[in-house]
């Protein structure tokens, strides 16, 4: 048992309480990346862009997604700042990944016995950690202390995300686009379909040639 219950509750709760931070703030990076891809899609409906990025089951996936479309759409300029907003989304992504998958776990501090033969411990504070029955983890190498959310970690993770969120806002509103003969959302989903379109762009039917007479 701890040496104080009353503060190993309130470390507890401080400890959930960074979680919950943290996994919406998670949350704020994903719409920030959605609306970064809804205005780079330009004049497509914007329930269209929503069912084709949420479509995607991974933020892994997403983030391929709207890097590929942003490496055609984005004027020069914006480029180098968007790689490495990307770089930092998908590092990001991986913390959250742990802050997902990994499990709650307690640092065993001391274990002492009792004339009685009854045992007693000390516990450290919460922490996250992979599943000791996780043996892709092992091969991984997904150990130690860099594998090891403490709660300091965790609202640091909080923060990163709050703080990547504003930063994906801030260039979605500056961004610009490249100049391009044809645009990227008309070329993706022109009015009316992509069968529309053929018929719109087929060459012109030339003069009917009648059979000549012998």
């Amino acid at each position: 048992m701890p040496d104080d219950p009353d503060q190993s509750t309130k470390d507890y709760m401080h400890f959930m309480a960074y979680m919950g931070a943290a996994l919406t703030s998670w949350a704020d990076v994903e719409e920030a990346h959605f609306l970064a891809f809804r205005k780079m899609m330009g004049l497509t409906k914007k329930e269209l862009c929503s069912i084709v990025y949420f479509s995607i089951p991974s933020f892994e996936g997403k983030r391929v997604l709207v890097d590929r479309i942003a490496a055609y759409y984005l004027a020069d300029d914006f480029k180098s700042e968007w790689s490495k907003l990307d770089r930092e989304l998908q590092s990001a992504s991986s913390q959250r990944g742990m802050l997902a998958h990994y499990g709650l776990d307690f640092e065993l501090l001391d274990q002492t016995t009792d004339e009685d033969g009854s045992l007693k411990f000390k516990f450290g504070a919460p922490r996250l950690r992979p599943s000791s029955y996780n043996e892709v983890f092992v091969i991984q190498g997904k150990t130690g202390d860099k594998h090891t959310l403490t709660m300091d970690k965790i609202r640091n993770c909080a923060e990163r995300f709050q703080e990547l969120s504003k930063r994906m806002a801030d260039f979605t509103h500056r961004m610009q686009e490249a100049q391009h003969h044809v645009g990227f959302a008309q070329a993706l989903f022109p009015p009316g379909g992509l069968l529309a379109a053929f018929h719109q762009y087929r060459p012109a039917e030339g003069p009917s040639q009648e059979p000549s007479e012998k």
